[in-house]
């Protein structure tokens, strides 16, 4: 994650809350053509921005920004999904998905035609595609290994 931008999101909460990147964010979690499709929708993600608190939005966005995950994921041994959206402006596959793919050792990879909202913008191409990793893993995975 580019930490410099993170440092500058999280100063900018704590000077102005939430309203002082609501709208950036709002663009940077919704493709385009879903925001000019689903104005109500849009309105709500951003209304939602607007109701954090400054400082919980300023706590998560530190956190994300001092996150170093990568070099952990390589010691995972159980198949991951990466699900990409393909006009995702925060996380593109670009700079993001690509090293999730590198580092996973038995990763695969969905592209969806969505924006960071996955479960916003196409839940059901969404549902389809986790169903399709579960149900594929369960089928593969022998019954002795699984418990409850």
């Amino acid at each position: 994650m580019d930490k410099a931008a993170w440092a500058d999101r999280v100063a900018k909460v704590r000077a102005g809350g939430t309203a002082a990147i609501a709208d950036l964010a709002t663009q940077r979690f919704l493709s385009p053509g879903f925001v000019a499709a689903h104005g109500s929708v849009v309105e709500s993600v951003r209304r939602g921005l607007l109701a954090m608190t400054g400082e919980g939005y300023a706590g998560a966005a530190a956190a994300i920004r001092d996150m170093a995950l990568i070099d952990r994921l390589p010691g995972l041994r159980l198949p991951a999904l990466v699900v990409v959206g393909e006009q995702d402006a925060s996380t593109p596959f670009t700079g993001h998905g690509e090293h999730l793919l590198a580092a996973l050792p038995d990763a695969r990879l969905v592209l969806l035609d969505t924006g960071h909202l996955a479960p916003l913008e196409a839940p059901a191409a969404l549902a389809a595609a986790l169903c399709r990793f579960l149900l594929a893993e369960t089928a593969t995975t022998p019954a002795s290994t699984h418990t409850l």
